[in-house]
């Protein structure tokens, strides 16, 4: 026979309606609340009878003669006496099972857990004193072997211990001493590869020689001499350098500069030579400007016609001849004391006076003040340059004909425009006289 889903959770309620009671009677003497305890003796066993017995009249599940007792149709007055019995014989099953959960609570404290807990008592009576001596045992050996470990670290391992630490610094230090060598080693390599270096960058110069004497003599029928001249003057200015006589203040300002001054303003001359190379080119002249050792702020060429065709009226040959060697320079120039004029020397135009007197050619002198914009112009014939690298101190003949130098002119540190324009008609007349268009 089946039982369906219904029956089978009717029956689970059932039984778990009638363990109530057992747990209520097992768990009240835990309270200690006296209105608790009588509750749960008589609330239990009633809560329990009543549900069961809702249980039964509604699904009619477990015995059928209470079912046909609570059919619809059965008589009223027989269904109530019949259900107030089973509700009483119920009350007394489960009053009775709380009696057996008081029995089992009051058995608690006797029995099989009881003489557990006494034997675990008993136990931890006699073990506990044992295992606190074997502790206190344990810790005195524990610190007596600590104390031999501790005189053996001071005895022993730690003077081992300095014994390697001054090793290691010994060793340290021969590291340091080798580095210490093998940094002069490299210091003496890379000198040695800066003297390599320099072999290198003279072989360059010397072909950079080379190649501009082939383009000279290809390109310029004037090359050779420009290479001769350009030879000598580095020859003259290494030799000025290198005369303990020499004196640079000759012709330096009282100011002293820095290498950092040195090298903007050598910026600034760049920049401003180039400007003034422009200009020419303007004004009609083909310019060679160069910046090297030995060579010469400007070679200044210009066309020469040797010839028309009558007929159409064009040239028939012409050629570029070098007409002057300009030596430009650019100070700042100011309308104060010591401040109005700058002395341009002989040995600061060594390229220019050298290269001048080969190509028997006049020598311009073209400054510019960087204060106020002006420029001046001077021409320096070759017969005033005379032979100044023959020039005998003790000699007194022909002195005044050999030019030593020239001085700027006060008014390129003026400022008023009477001054600025009798200095703008010098310096084109200057030009003018080379060929200038101006």
């Amino acid at each position: 026979m089946m039982i369906d889903d219904n029956t089978f959770f009717t029956i689970i309620y059932i039984a778990v309606l009638g363990v109530i009671p057992l747990f209520a009677g097992a768990l009240k003497g835990y309270s200690a609340n006296g209105i608790i305890r009588i509750l749960a003796r008589f609330a239990a066993p009633t809560s329990s009878a009543l549900l069961i017995t809702y249980v039964i009249l509604y699904h009619s599940l477990l015995l059928s003669p209470f079912g046909m007792a609570f059919d619809d149709n059965t008589d009223q007055g027989h269904t109530i006496p019949i259900a107030m019995s089973f509700i009483a014989l119920l009350w007394f099953l489960f009053y009775k099972f709380v009696l057996f959960g008081e029995n089992i609570g009051i058995q608690e404290d006797t029995g099989l857990r009881a003489d557990g807990n006494h034997i675990t008592e008993q136990v931890n009576h006699i073990i506990t004193p044992t295992l606190d001596d074997f502790a206190e045992k344990m810790q005195d050996k524990t610190e007596k072997k600590l104390e031999n470990f501790t005189a053996k670290l001071t005895d022993t391992i730690l003077p081992e211990i300095k014994n390697i630490v001054e090793n290691q610094q010994n060793i340290q230090d021969s590291i340091d001493r080798f580095n210490t060598n093998e940094e002069e080693r490299m210091m003496q390599q890379t000198t040695q590869n800066r003297h390599v270096a320099e072999l290198i960058d003279n072989q360059q110069d010397q072909n950079d020689i080379l190649r501009l004497v082939k383009e000279w003599f290809s390109q310029n029928p004037n090359s050779y001499e420009i290479l001769l001249s350009r030879i000598e003057a580095i020859s003259l200015i290494e030799k000025k350098v290198s005369d303990s006589n020499y004196n640079k203040n000759d012709h330096d300002s009282d100011t002293k500069l820095t290498t950092l001054d040195g090298i903007a303003n050598r910026s600034i001359g760049h920049k401003k030579q180039q400007e003034m190379a422009q200009y020419l080119r303007d004004v009609g002249f083909e310019i060679i400007d160069g910046h090297g050792a030995g060579q010469p702020d400007f070679i200044i060429k210009k066309k020469k016609i040797h010839g028309y065709d009558l007929d159409t009226g064009r040239e028939e040959k012409s050629t570029m001849e070098i007409v002057a060697v300009g030596s430009y320079k650019s100070y700042t120039l100011k309308d104060q004391p010591k401040k109005k004029q700058r002395r341009i020397s002989a040995d600061d135009c060594i390229p220019e006076i050298t290269l001048a007197k080969k190509l028997q050619i006049p020598m311009i002198i073209l400054v510019t003040n960087r204060n106020n914009g002006r420029r001046w112009a001077a021409k320096v014939t070759c017969d005033e340059l005379g032979d100044n690298q023959e020039k005998d101190d003790n000699d007194d003949t022909n002195r005044e004909s050999i030019w030593s130098g020239i001085s700027t002119p006060v008014i390129l540190a003026q400022d008023d425009s009477e001054s600025a324009q009798e200095l703008e008609e010098k310096f084109c007349e200057v030009l003018a006289s080379i060929g200038a268009r101006v």
